[in-house]
């Protein structure tokens, strides 16, 4: 049973490339303003290297970023209720992606506070490509 809830709450953190390429635009979506706010749980937030290192930390939502190819597996997190723990890939990652870490963080701490893994609401925020 907890392994089903656990399962149940793995989001995931998606960044949209336009077209595909760097010199285009890139999208982030945040979440509505009901769920864009600090969370007041336990949080715990790692940092892991790479994209590959998301994937292997949640599973369940592996199979979410294969389904399209124009996302990247950048965070994800386990909502336990009163403790949330994020995944999240390293600066040095973002950077080569031109994406950004606060709206990544914004977009987990969203699913945190109870944002769907739907993303009903879903904000797109334009992310300048470095």
């Amino acid at each position: 049973m907890k392994a089903a809830l656990i399962a149940g709450c793995v989001v995931l953190s998606v960044s949209f490339v336009a077209s595909g390429a760097h010199a285009e635009p890139l999208f982030q979506y945040l979440p509505p303003a009901e769920y864009d706010k600090p969370y007041t749980g336990e949080l715990i937030i790692k940092q892991v290297a790479t994209e590959q290192d998301v994937r292997d930390a949640c599973p369940g939502a592996a199979a979410a970023f294969d389904r399209n190819p124009q996302s990247h597996a950048t965070a994800c997190n386990y909502n336990y209720g009163t403790r949330c723990e994020i995944i999240i890939v390293s600066d040095k990652v973002f950077k080569a992606l031109g994406l950004t870490y606060a709206a990544s963080l914004r977009h987990e701490l969203g699913h945190c506070n109870g944002w769907s893994k739907d993303h009903p609401g879903k904000i797109p925020t334009r992310v300048s490509a470095q």
